[in-house]
C-alpha cells in the first residue's frame, strides 16, 4: 500500500510518500533496494523526519527533544 500526504498535513510539513510492504525481511530488503535505486530517492537519515518537522515549524524544540528522549528510553 502507498500513502501520500500533501504538505502541510504531514509530520514534517512536506509532501511525503509512505510505503507499507507486507512480507518478511527479504521482501522488505528487496523493495528498499529497488526504491532507493530511483534517481533522487534515498533512505532517510536517523532523526531526519523530526529535524525536518522542527525546521518547518511543526514541532517545538521541546517536542523534538521529547521524541529523541522517547527513542533513547529503554
Amino acid at each position: 500500500m502507498i500513502a501520500v500526504t500533501v504538505a502541510p498535513n504531514s509530520y514534517t510539513g512536506e509532501d511525503s510518500i509512505d510505503l507499507f510492504i507486507p512480507g518478511g525481511s527479504a521482501v522488505v530488503s528487496r523493495a528498499l533496494r529497488e526504491n532507493i535505486a530511483w534517481p533522487g530517492v534515498r533512505q532517510a537519515d536517523a532523526g531526519e523526519f523530526t529535524a525536518r518537522a522542527y525546521t518547518n515549524g511543526k514541532l517545538t524544540i521541546d517536542q523534538a527533544k521529547a521524541v529523541a528522549a522517547t527513542i533513547a528510553a529503554e
